[in-house]
């Protein structure tokens, strides 16, 4: 009984102390780019250049659970909307090479769950960022990120492919062939956002012509109304010295 009693307060104890560290967390989440190396796990040489996360525990491990809290935790303190899609992104992404390792390790149903999860969270990821303001430059750094992402999963996803019986292999191909589609749909994003760019470079460039332009045709009006002026000027000299020969 007593052995009974300590195993559940360490557990407790444990799983408070995940909650703890990831409520610190939260305020900077980790992202997926740029992360040291040490903790991420390479691409091969030729394929898309993207670093996936170190998965951390697999969903074989007893205490897989205490990280799916954790993981809830930490979205459900995630009030910036910006760093949610972050946070959903690392999710998905550390699924997928918890998938590949499951699949590795011939764990092959536990490891098509596991990387339908990785695309569910992909895909709220694209939600995500559609509901915030494009305009912003760390939405569109995120879009990068996120096309990039799912490209990997889908060159991931077709690797695993060859690495399952032959009964598993057509939900990982329809599944590709669902991540191409966020694939796709993340390339289209980027590329409306680059063109209303480019537009408005464009808009700009005309502007400041229209103005160069009046500016000049303002400059040749004084210039010649201050012709006419000299010439008002001249006339009337010649009128008044008219005048005095006459006199």
């Amino acid at each position: 009984m007593f052995h009974r009693l300590l195993s559940s307060f360490a557990i407790v104890s444990f799983a408070l102390a995940i909650l703890f560290i990831s409520f610190f967390k939260t305020i900077r989440p980790p992202t997926v780019i740029g992360s040291s190396l040490d903790t991420m796990v390479s691409s091969p040489s030729g394929s898309i250049d993207y670093y996936l996360p170190y998965p951390g525990l697999l969903p074989d491990h007893p205490l897989y659970w205490l990280k799916m809290v954790r993981d809830r935790v930490r979205l459900w303190l995630a009030f910036n909307q910006t760093k949610k899609a972050e946070l959903l992104l690392l999710y998905a992404d550390k699924r997928l090479g918890a998938a590949k390792a499951l699949a590795e390790g011939n764990k092959v149903a536990l490891a098509i769950t596991t990387a339908t999860k990785a695309e569910t969270y992909l895909n709220q990821v694209l939600v995500q960022l559609e509901s915030l303001d494009q305009e912003k430059e760390e939405v569109k750094a995120l879009w990068q990120k996120a096309s990039l992402s799912a490209q990997k999963h889908v060159e991931i996803i077709s690797s695993l492919t060859l690495q399952v019986p032959d009964e598993a292999k057509a939900t990982l191909s329809k599944m590709a062939a669902q991540t191409q589609e966020l694939v796709r749909q993340a390339q289209g994003t980027i590329g409306n956002s680059e063109n209303e760019t480019e537009t408005e470079i464009d808009d700009q460039e005309g502007l400041e012509e229209e103005n160069n332009v009046e500016d000049d045709s303002t400059d040749t009006e004084k210039e010649s109304e201050e012709e006419n002026s000299d010439l008002t000027d001249e006339d009337a000299g010649e009128l008044s010295e008219e005048s005095e020969s006459r006199l």
